[in-house]
């Protein structure tokens, strides 16, 4: 089982949630994904086991979320509280088959190479 956890800001509040479709499930103590992973490092324990220990029964919805209809903002999956602006959250532009397929394609081609 994968742990999906979210960063989000609700006015001046941040909070970290578990995601569990279609709702976000939030979690007690933590306000961010760095604190929570320096009190797993501290106990010793993954995140997976430290996490259900902090479920609260407050949930969101996340396509209201995620489509800025409710109070909340999504954040960046992870940041650093001394340098925020340093934050850099990347992937691979591939969201779908049809990507990877084509993306594929490109590469797997045995024709000459040129500098297009």
């Amino acid at each position: 089982m994968t742990t999906k956890l979210i960063q989000i800001r609700q006015g001046s509040v941040r909070k970290v949630g578990l995601v569990d479709e279609p709702h976000i499930r939030m979690l007690a103590e933590y306000a961010t994904v760095y604190d929570l992973a320096n009190a797993a490092i501290s106990e010793g324990i993954t995140l997976p086991k430290l996490v259900p220990r902090l479920l609260t029964d407050v949930s969101l919805d996340y396509d209201q979320l995620y489509n800025g209809q409710s109070d909340g903002r999504i954040l960046p999956a992870a940041d650093h509280p001394a340098e925020p602006a340093r934050c850099l959250v990347t992937g691979t532009g591939l969201t779908h088959m049809a990507s990877v397929k084509n993306r594929h394609a490109m590469h797997a081609k045995d024709e000459e190479l040129t500098d297009s």
